[in-house]
């Protein structure tokens, strides 16, 4: 047999996704319209693509390595980029807050943190 492991996540080595992400920015009142975007892509991009694109997250990626103990659920990692993103854009400009990350492991499973 193959350990007890079927369908789609029969890898004893496990399964990938190809997650997407959205991100919400909260920009003061008095802010310019559309003068952020690129910072904010670029903040995204440092944070969280280079980091976690295209890794094994159990085991090339501090957040979710067994030492920590963290499941990488759509939930949680929602939650481990928000916080990883929040001070960051919160950096990029006073005028601006991350107001929500919301991940989708699929297209019908998806989490928002925070909710």
């Amino acid at each position: 047999t193959n350990g007890g492991l079927v369908g789609k996540c029969n890898n004893p080595a496990g399964h990938g996704h190809n997650y997407r992400v959205q991100v919400r920015v909260a920009l003061d009142a008095d802010a310019p319209p559309g003068a952020w975007g690129d910072a904010i892509e670029r903040a995204v991009e440092d944070a969280i693509i280079t980091p976690f694109d295209h890794k094994h997250l159990n085991e090339d990626t501090p957040e979710f390595s067994s030492e920590n103990g963290v499941n990488p659920t759509v939930e949680n990692i929602a939650k481990v980029f928000y916080e990883r993103l929040a001070p960051v854009i919160g950096a990029v400009s006073p005028a601006m807050a991350l107001a929500g990350v919301r991940v989708w492991e699929t297209d019908r499973t998806s989490a928002t943190y925070p909710a």
